[in-house]
């Protein structure tokens, strides 16, 4: 594509996806950009219609594996600093890049589940996000969006109800639109520290697990005032998820969904195999969670789709259905 950059600081060249997203895979992006507000946004998308890129949205990068060598004629957009909210009537809307994990500490109990659960707001209500009893689809009012094939529409809503929920799905992995935030269903909730931590967590990479236990788990643990009750809950999470290592290596955490139909997570199927422990490259299954894929050793993209695939045909010759992929692979000139 020989059309010039005409966007400044908003367009980025040549940035390694592998610092956006928690596996710390991904080759260099001949596009990026990182909005922090919808005109900025909006410019992007225009720009991207009119010279003919391709675009690919994101948030944390907590549930994607990059491709070693991205698509040059895709411009990789991030929404991690989209992260503004405000009142609305009884409901807060959060926008899209918002950290999702800070609702955790709002005294709300359908919040708790977000706790050490990596990702936005926008990520975890386009896949439906859900754990410890908790689910994204419950604790929603309106979500905002924006149609690609429709931008003269402007800023559209949807309520929950006709979003199409279900496990790990929503209606926004069907169609061509962008989740620009949503409200969440909460009274009299505490939030007045978000705008201080929100300035701390703007100078740490969260996409990093490390970093974002650290910050998450340790951190605002230690600052903010929470009940007793709150606070062993939020403890056994945090236990729960170190147990299962999540936050030592590069991972996407669940690489694959359950089969509800066939009645056996998926990790566990993993373990019947044998298959705990097995590398391929720097990539390996995890040895303390069978539906963890982790990056131990400079992992390429390649290492963990033929893990990947290694899974789903083990587990299609011996149970007799192939586990579909929680994780968003993205295709690049590899492929």
């Amino acid at each position: 594509m020989g059309a010039e950059l005409k966007l400044g600081k908003i367009i980025e060249k040549d940035v390694p996806l592998a610092e956006h997203c928690s596996y710390k895979i991904g080759g260099l992006a001949r596009f990026f950009a990182q909005p922090s507000s919808l005109q900025e946004l909006e410019k992007i998308i225009d720009y991207c219609q009119k010279t003919g890129l391709k675009l690919f949205i994101f948030g944390l990068g907590s549930n994607i594996l990059f491709p070693d060598r991205p698509d040059g004629e895709t411009l990789f957009v991030s929404l991690k600093k989209m992260v503004g909210w405000e009142k609305k009537n009884n409901n807060l809307f959060l926008e899209a890049g918002f950290p999702l994990s800070y609702l955790a500490y709002t005294g709300h109990p359908d919040f708790v589940f977000t706790h050490l659960l990596p990702g936005t707001l926008g990520a975890s209500v386009y896949i439906n996000a859900r754990c410890y009893e908790g689910e994204m689809s419950k604790i929603l009012g309106m979500v905002y969006y924006l149609d690609l094939k429709n931008l003269k529409a402007g800023i559209q809503e949807l309520e929950p109800k006709a979003c199409n929920f279900a496990y790990k799905e929503s209606i926004f992995q069907q169609k061509p639109w962008v989740i620009l935030g949503a409200e969440i269903k909460a009274e009299d909730i505490r939030h007045n520290w978000w705008r201080d931590e929100l300035e701390k967590a703007k100078k740490i990479n969260l996409a990093a697990l490390d970093n974002f236990f650290q910050y998450f788990g340790r951190g605002l643990f230690s600052r903010v005032k929470i009940g007793v009750e709150e606070k062993e809950k939020l403890q056994q999470i945090a236990a729960d998820r170190e147990k299962k290592k999540q936050f030592c290596y590069p991972s996407c955490g669940s690489v694959f969904r359950n089969n509800y139909e066939y009645g056996v997570p998926t990790g566990i199927l993993v373990e019947q195999l044998g298959l705990k422990g097995l590398t391929r490259g720097g990539a390996k299954i995890s040895p303390y969670h069978g539906n963890f894929i982790i990056n131990f050793d400079r992992a390429s993209s390649t290492d963990v789709k033929y893990l990947i695939q290694l899974v789903q045909d083990k587990v299609n010759n011996k149970f007799g259905f192939i586990p579909g992929p929680e994780v968003v692979i993205v295709n690049g000139q590899e492929s």
